[in-house]
């Protein structure tokens, strides 16, 4: 009977020594280095070529330097000359 409850008490040691390693290791991890947060300056952050511009009900994409007026005139232009027939 005794030796039953030794048991029980190792293993309950035994999980609350492994669970308290654990939570030690995460609490390190997560609070414990700065080095995975890095802020970036703007210059070091990628801009896609492209972007995308809503036209009438059409999402097209266009160059970063293109005009949206122009390209979105032009863009509703092509679509009227093409029939549907």
């Amino acid at each position: 009977m005794w030796q039953n409850r030794a048991i029980i008490n190792l293993f309950i040691t035994f999980y609350a020594l492994l669970f308290i390693a654990l939570a030690a290791v995460t609490d390190a991890y997560i609070f414990g280095s700065g080095n995975y947060i890095r802020f970036r300056r703007p210059e070091d952050i990628w801009k896609p070529p492209f972007h995308t511009v809503l036209c009438d009900n059409y999402p097209i994409r266009i160059q970063i330097e293109a005009d949206p007026e122009k390209v979105c005139r032009s863009f509703i232009n092509q679509m009227k000359q093409i029939s549907y027939d």
